[in-house]
């Protein structure tokens, strides 16, 4: 009786919103908990975590937890004073007590919590050591465990831009309808970051550039809290598509929906402040660059954080002694090319001589290649997240299909792609003949990175019909006012003056050359 008492002031004290269980969310008395199989075992990568809402509060689960709605905050179970912040559910397993001994237990347990728990919560705070305990409670039986949880889960996500096709399923929050069977996923991961390559503002005072000026409305920002996007990256050659006015919009809009983001600044400068996360003991670092698309941030104007080739290496230096891993995303490359300039593929390499543990491209708009380099993971492009536009010109079949990134974190860090479909309101993960078909051609052009043929790829592509602009571009009167900014536009953008530089090589690349 005293335990019984004891519980159920516990679940009015601790349940989320301090209100009682639902009945219809109750599960019967003797049913079995989910819980890794053996002590001590890291069963993370097949199970779901179990999150705690209130932040770094430690408490002990007491009760049933249904690990299937566990991440999303739905608590089956009261929470009393000590317990983790995460904890994996696997195989069940019960240990059986005689009835007598039961309220032997109980008592015991009540009378010493304090103290187990203050010694417990030494270790964890001192050790680096989460030990859980899950008790679940019947006439006849009760469950006790306790691990170490090492490992972090991150999703990585590239474009992200709402359009007039899904904007109204971003604005209602419709996760399913937006990202399908991702929303899966995104359950058994600590956190999930995409790259959001638009403005969310109304503002209609777009900038004068080459290329879409692209926005949404701050609304749609909806759509990012519901499939659960903790992080964001904005350095990319969207965020200044509508001025100062439409970049402090968008950064309102996502520090009102509480999801930090990362990539810009007050100026050149404070844009390229590093940005940490922290989870299950682990510190990540960000380093989010961009090309020069004038979107990127100058000495007097904000903007997006550009890539510089000492100053973006000095920054990933000097992030890596903050961090246990660090993760560099450069936002460039040429649109649709499904190899890495000679340049970006030298950059990558000194990223990751620098410190970076993982560096990824985004921008091209289709999926490129991989690589595993000096123990570091390298990936030459990811394609499209959720950016439904069918108006975007030069489309290729790479637009509708890209890679989910999953980096599993522990000692080292894991990866896992996950090949993803556009879909008539965004995308879902590629199954069948489809998933194969896209992750054959991107093993084989990772073969191609690793035998040296990818050089012949990125020649075919510059030298193809399709790039018969630059021709014109470069070698035009250039009069007028158009003219003249297509020119310089082409000089100060890297990824085009990666292909002027293959269209036109100087003769010392044939002076002597046999």
């Amino acid at each position: 009786m005293g335990f019984s008492l004891f519980f159920l002031n516990a679940q009015k004290r601790f349940c989320p919103e301090n209100k009682k269980i639902p009945k219809q969310k109750k599960l019967p008395w003797g049913e079995k908990i989910a819980v890794p199989p053996k002590f001590g075992e890291n069963s993370l990568r097949d199970g779901r975590a179990v999150r705690a809402d209130n932040g770094a509060d430690r408490r002990v689960l007491i009760g049933r937890c249904p690990s299937s709605r566990i991440l999303r905050g739905d608590l089956h179970t009261a929470l009393i004073g000590l317990a983790p912040t995460a904890l994996s559910l696997h195989e069940p397993h019960e240990l059986l007590l005689p009835e007598k001994y039961l309220y032997i237990l109980t008592q015991i347990f009540l009378f010493v919590n304090c103290i187990y728990f203050y010694i417990l919560r030494f270790f964890v705070l001192t050790k680096n050591v989460s030990w859980y305990i899950i008790i679940l409670l019947t006439t006849k039986s009760v469950v006790l465990y306790g691990r170490k949880e090492e490992n972090m889960r991150i999703l990585i996500g590239a474009d992200l831009v709402p359009t007039a096709k899904n904007e109204h399923l971003f604005i209602k929050g419709d996760a399913k309808a937006l990202f399908g069977d991702v929303v899966k996923l995104r359950e058994d991961a600590d956190r999930f970051i995409v790259n959001l390559e638009c403005a969310l503002t109304d503002s209609d005072h777009a900038i004068k550039k080459f290329g879409p000026n692209l926005k949404a409305a701050p609304a749609t920002v909806n759509g990012l809290r519901a499939i659960g996007v903790t992080d964001v990256l904005l350095s990319n050659n969207h965020t200044l598509d509508f001025g100062v006015e439409g970049m402090i919009d968008t950064m309102k809009a996502l520090a009102d929906a509480a999801i930090p983001y990362t990539g810009v600044g007050k100026n050149d400068t404070d844009s390229r402040k590093p940005y940490f996360i922290e989870d299950n003991g682990k510190r990540i670092g960000i380093i989010n660059v961009c090309e020069h698309e004038y979107t990127y941030a100058i000495p007097n104007r904000m903007g997006a954080n550009p890539f510089d080739p000492f100053l973006t290496m000095q920054d990933i230096r000097s992030a890596k002694e903050q961090c246990d891993f660090l993760i560099a995303i450069y936002h460039g490359g040429k649109e649709y090319c499904k190899y890495p300039s000679p340049r970006i593929y030298n950059l990558t390499h000194e990223m990751v001589y620098c410190g970076a543990d993982v560096v990824i491209t985004q921008h091209s708009h289709c999926i490129g290649c991989y690589e595993q380099f000096e123990g570091a993971h390298i990936v030459h492009g990811q394609g499209n997240f959720n950016f439904v536009y069918p108006d975007a010109p030069n489309q290729d079949e790479g637009w509708f299909t890209s890679l989910l990134i999953e980096l599993d974190i522990d000692k080292n860090i894991d990866i896992k792609f996950y090949p993803l479909v556009a879909t008539e309101n965004g995308c879902d993960i590629a199954r069948g003949e489809k998933a194969k078909e896209i992750m054959g051609g991107f093993l084989d052009r990772c073969r191609e990175l690793s035998d040296g043929r990818w050089l012949d790829g990125w020649r075919e592509f510059c030298h193809a019909p399709a790039r018969e602009y630059y021709h014109e571009r470069i070698l035009g009167k250039n009069e007028t006012e158009i003219e003249i900014q297509n020119f310089a536009h082409y000089l100060d953008c890297e990824a085009h003056t990666d292909v002027w530089r293959e269209l036109y090589p100087t003769w010392n690349m044939t002076n002597d050359v046999e």
